[in-house]
């Protein structure tokens, strides 16, 4: 005998994979990228500045924009599930 849960088109597994994926999104997009998309320039150059931990020295509000950029973006993907399986 199979319970209604077992039958429902939703399995445990994919309903707590749905829930992280959203929830770390959120992070990402409100706690990490939103803070430092709305710094603006000082906050970029700040950012980018760390960059040269890896030999990058150039353009340090460029690279700080971008970091920014792929937090905020990564995390509306992540949240709209580009490239991961489906999980209804």
């Amino acid at each position: 005998m199979t319970t209604p849960w077992e039958t429902s088109r939703w399995s445990s597994v994919d309903l707590a994979l749905l829930v992280l994926r959203v929830g770390i999104g959120i992070s990402f997009v409100f706690v990490y990228g939103w803070a430092k998309i709305s710094g603006g320039p000082g906050t970029w150059a700040n950012l980018g500045e760390n960059m040269a931990l890896f030999g990058v020295t150039a353009w340090p509000t460029f690279w700080g924009f971008m970091a920014a950029a792929t937090e905020f973006g990564g995390g509306i993907l992540l949240m709209l599930g580009l490239l991961f399986r489906p999980v209804l």
